[in-house]
């Protein structure tokens, strides 16, 4: 039973979080240059779509519940509407199964299982559904893990300044063991730099470092990556979830960028800082944010030149966010919510 429930849900989680990926991807082409900082919230769009699907599970009005009472379809339908709602646009793929004189929603994850199912198959589905659930399970302990190892070779810290992020006060600590200045601690960060990054760089491009990293932590940044990735691992098997992992990452490391750059930092040091670090970075370390990663565009656009704010320009990106998120995180995507 439970690999069954497995099945249905994860193909439905699966639709969905794929034609969000797609519309989102679409959108979010010419990145912070036309998002600005609202990029990162876009790409998030599809996993927040995932937990809304998860959420509303099976209803007890599904067909999945009636047929495992022991009642047998007569007749399907499929339904698409489109439409203008107040905030949003109206977006419903629907399928549907009759039964006695009963109109019941259904979703594609269950018409596939019943399909195999009355092929003699329904031991393979249920397999499915527990396969799909034990791999996103070994997945999120497997960065857990990691972000735990990651922590243990951080380790011995040397504390070497105080700065100030917000509110907050900080700790900059030296580390020996690795090779890429990062952001870690939810509850108490603090900033990491290897020792041949303050023995090597400029004092421009250390400030420059510096003020990244507190940009992370201000921004609550870990918060972010560490939701998205443990997300990223659970959802292994929906379509575009790697490249938006890719996106969302470079979306968060140029948001930490502009906040620095806002707040003083000479973007062609920062920029000098990125590729240096960028050449001794082999893996990103898990959930951190790191100053290393996806270092071509974000030099790009620290050396583009600035865009002049303007208040319109702010709103219709709000607008066209708010629109977006409300259209994709309540469409009814072939689930069993008709």
């Amino acid at each position: 039973m439970i690999g069954r429930i497995a099945f249905d849900l994860a193909l439905n989680v699966a639709v969905a979080f794929g034609l969000c990926a797609a519309v989102v991807l679409l959108l979010a082409r010419g990145g912070r240059a036309r998002w600005g900082g609202l990029w990162a919230p876009l790409l998030a769009l599809p996993f927040l779509k995932a937990v809304v699907e998860l959420v509303r599970g099976i209803p007890e009005r599904s067909f999945f519940w009636a047929f495992l009472a022991g009642a047998r379809q007569e007749l399907g339908s499929f339904r698409v509407g489109l439409g203008v709602a107040l905030g949003r646009l109206h977006v419903d793929a629907v399928l549907s199964a009759r039964s006695e004189g009963t109109q019941y929603p259904t979703s594609l994850g269950e018409l596939l299982a019943r399909g195999l199912t009355s092929k003699g198959f329904g031991e393979v589905v249920e397999g499915l559904g527990l396969v799909v659930l034990m791999v996103s399970s070994l997945l999120v302990l497997r960065r857990l893990l990691a972000g735990a190892r990651f922590a243990w070779d951080a380790e011995p810290r040397e504390l070497w300044a105080m700065r100030r992020a917000g509110r907050r006060e900080v700790p900059i600590v030296l580390t020996d063991r690795l090779t890429t200045p990062f952001t870690s601690g939810w509850l108490r960060p603090y900033v990491g730099l290897p020792r041949w990054v303050v023995e090597t760089l400029s004092a421009a491009e250390l400030e420059a470092v510096i003020a990244h990293e507190l940009a992370h932590v201000a921004r609550r940044d870990l918060w972010w990556t560490t939701a998205i990735e443990l997300g990223g691992d659970l959802l292994w098997f929906c379509p575009g979830r790697r490249a938006l992992l890719t996106r969302f990452r470079q979306a968060i490391e140029e948001g930490a960028d502009a906040r620095a750059v806002a707040g003083g930092v000479d973007p062609a040091r920062l920029a000098s800082a990125i590729l240096r670090v960028a050449e001794q970075q082999l893996t990103p370390p898990p959930l951190t944010a790191s100053l290393g990663l996806g270092a071509a565009p974000r030099i790009r656009a620290l050396l583009r030149p600035p865009e002049a704010p303007s208040r319109w320009r702010l709103g219709l990106r709000l607008l066209g966010w708010a629109i977006c998120a409300n259209t994709l995180l309540f469409a009814v995507l072939l689930g069993n919510h008709g």
